[in-house]
């Protein structure tokens, strides 16, 4: 991607209710901000950028799962270049900067130059039905982890009360692991 006059990266630290971000140029101005962490957040985001007259845009952010998921579908669909970046990349960076600080605000900048410095790929998101077949999947897992856990506490003789308890609990997690996988 040229950069521009009107070329900006955009760094994004999400987390379970807020995101953070930064908005930084090749001559290292920048603007940050804080947006909910939801449909009407996403909005404000874009509506917030279009505000600073960027052409182009690199928006950034690490791969955290749910809380990044429908973030990282709303930038895309909007049109923005965008990449998901593995946060163990992130850490690297921040590592080889000395950075030891660190809030939202730092980490959405920090991302930024990464973003600004490594140029990473540009991420596309799975076709749905992909997307629905991974969820699956992370919830078998969970399911499957949660069964393990309580059929592990029926070891050492706890009294009859749990046991009957984590019984009905893991035959409960059967049925359900049952069901999902009925789906696939």
């Amino acid at each position: 991607m040229t950069k521009s006059k009107g070329f900006a990266v955009l760094g994004i630290d999400v987390s379970k209710l807020t995101f953070d971000v930064v908005l930084l140029y090749p001559d290292h101005r920048l603007y940050s901000s804080v947006f909910p962490n939801d449909a009407a957040g996403y909005k404000r985001l874009i509506a917030w950028v279009k505000r600073r007259s960027v052409d182009q845009v690199h928006a950034c952010m690490e791969a955290t799962g749910v809380y990044s998921q429908s973030l990282s579908l709303a930038l895309y669909q909007a049109g923005y270049k965008l990449s998901v970046v593995n946060p163990l990349r992130i850490n690297g960076f921040r590592r080889s900067a000395l950075s030891r600080n660190k809030t939202d605000r730092e980490d959405a900048y920090l991302i930024a130059r990464f973003c600004l410095l490594h140029d990473p790929r540009s991420w596309t998101p799975l076709e749905e039905p992909l997307r629905e077949l991974r969820s699956l999947n992370w919830h078998l897992e969970t399911l499957h982890k949660a069964r393990r856990q309580h059929e592990n506490r029926l070891e050492g003789e706890p009294p009859k009360w749990l046991r009957d308890s984590l019984r009905r609990t893991t035959r409960h997690f059967d049925r359900e692991i049952k069901r999902h996988q009925e789906r696939t």
